[in-house]
């Protein structure tokens, strides 16, 4: 009976001085190097790169570098942007902190001065497609693509944009018009009869701004000052 007392007694006393507190959140920092694409020489300053949803923020020196100090360790999205070049983000990136993390370079495309002026839509039933097709504002000057987003839901000509299908396709140098046939019959999400939306915007190949939320699953697209096009629909064959 002494014996299962003391086991007893050493027990409690043990958990009474374990330590349940968590130690600090370890901090480091986060550096990395951008770059801007069709800029004239090597100028890459004026970058701002931050941590959504945070106050950590950085702006690019003229050779790209940037650095992110004294950054608590956690799960970030970090967001690239300049006026007059596309937004870039990247989720989910795990930081541990605890030294200097080297993030790897990335590139900033410049928005092109041309824009989709119009945007149509029309159905092909033999085809179970719709053919788009549309007119750029002037001849494309260097390889260009022409975005389209296509959404359930109707789209405005604000940013941002939120879809769960996309169309990108090429525009050669002095292309003027576009055209593309889209198949809606290899998306899942969709069925006949759903009335669907789209819009379009001319990217930079193979720089286009676009990229997907890995939590909605759905494309996105909030740059400013990009023009996009009038907002077209049409029920799928």
């Amino acid at each position: 009976m002494k014996k299962v007392l003391s086991i007893l007694i050493c027990g409690f006393l043990f958990w009474g001085c374990t330590d349940d507190t968590v130690g600090p959140i370890p901090t480091g920092n986060i550096a990395g190097t951008v770059k801007l694409n069709n800029t004239q020489g090597n100028d890459f300053s004026g970058v701002s790169i931050r941590l959504d949803e945070t106050t950590y923020s950085a702006t690019s020196k003229s050779d790209g570098k940037w650095e992110l100090s004294n950054v608590p360790a956690g799960i970030y999205k970090i967001v690239f942007s300049k006026p007059g070049y596309f937004t870039l983000k990247r989720y989910n990136f795990q930081f541990v902190g605890n030294g200097t993390y080297y993030y790897y370079s990335h590139t900033l495309a410049k928005v092109p001065s041309e824009t989709v002026r119009q945007l149509n839509a029309q159905v092909i039933d033999s085809l179970e497609s719709i053919f788009l097709y549309g007119t750029l504002s002037a001849a494309v000057q260097s390889e260009q693509s022409v975005i389209v987003f296509v959404s359930k839901s109707p789209l405005t000509n604000s940013i941002p944009i939120e879809a769960f299908d996309v169309t990108v396709f090429g525009a050669s140098i002095g292309q003027s018009e576009f055209s593309i046939y889209y198949h809606p019959v290899y998306n899942p999400n969709i069925t006949k009869g759903d009335t669907l939306y789209a819009i379009a915007y001319v990217g930079d190949l193979p720089y286009t701004g676009l990229y997907t939320n890995p939590i909605t699953g759905l494309y996105e697209f909030d740059t400013p000052g990009v023009s996009l096009s009038n907002v077209v629909s049409f029920v799928v064959p």
